[in-house]
C-alpha cells in the first residue's frame, strides 16, 4: 500500500508554486519537487502521476478561488455591464498570473492546453450566465460560451480596447429572453 502523509498534497502544491515562481515552470520536475519537500519521488507519484497533473491542479485550484471570489462579488454590482468589466479584469489577471504554466502547456504541444482552454470557456460561460441571472436576465444558452470566448480573445490580444470586447459580448448575447 502506498505511503500517504498528512497534508502532503497541499505541501507539494505549495512547493511546486514556489519552484515555478523562483525558478520557472521548466525547472519543476518530480525530482526537483522531491528535493524541495524532502519526500521521496515515489511518494510524490502517489499524489500526482506527472508534472502536468500538478500544473493542472494549480490552475484548477486558482480557478476555483477566482470563481468563488467572483460569485461573492456579484452582490456588489449595480449593472450587468459592470459585471462584464469585473469578469474581464479578473480573467486577465488570472491569465497573467498563470502565464508561465499556460506557456508550458503550449510550448510542449500539450493537449493539456486545449483541455484547459475548453474548460476556461465552459467555466467562463457559467460565470457569465450566473451574472445574467443575478440581474434577472436570460439569454439563449448556447450563446454564453461564445460570449465567454471573448474574454479569451482579450487575453490573447491585450491591445484590444475593453469597449470592443464588451460590445462584442453584448452583441453575441443578443437581446434578453423574456420570461
Amino acid at each position: 500500500m502506498p505511503k500517504i502523509l498528512l497534508n502532503s498534497e497541499k505541501k507539494l502544491l505549495e512547493a511546486a508554486k514556489e519552484i515555478i515562481e523562483k525558478e520557472g515552470v521548466d525547472n519543476l520536475s518530480m525530482k526537483r519537487l522531491a528535493q524541495q519537500t524532502d519526500m521521496a519521488v515515489g511518494t510524490i507519484y502517489n499524489y500526482f502521476p506527472d508534472k502536468n497533473a500538478i500544473l493542472i491542479r494549480i490552475v484548477t485550484e486558482d480557478w476555483h478561488a477566482l470563481e468563488n471570489t467572483l460569485l461573492a462579488s456579484y452582490g456588489d454590482l449595480k449593472t450587468f455591464s459592470e459585471g462584464i468589466r469585473l469578469l474581464y479584469d479578473r480573467f486577465l489577471r488570472f491569465s497573467q498570473t498563470l502565464q508561465p504554466i499556460f506557456s508550458s502547456f503550449t510550448s510542449h504541444g500539450n493537449a493539456t492546453y486545449y483541455a484547459s482552454y475548453s474548460s476556461f470557456i465552459e467555466e467562463g460561460a457559467k460565470l457569465l450566465e450566473a451574472l445574467a441571472n443575478h440581474f434577472s436576465l436570460s439569454f439563449i444558452a448556447s450563446r454564453y460560451p461564445l460570449a465567454a470566448a471573448m474574454f479569451s480573445y482579450a487575453i490573447h490580444y491585450p491591445d484590444t480596447p475593453y469597449e470592443e470586447i464588451e460590445a462584442a459580448i453584448l452583441r453575441i448575447l443578443g437581446e434578453p429572453i423574456q420570461s
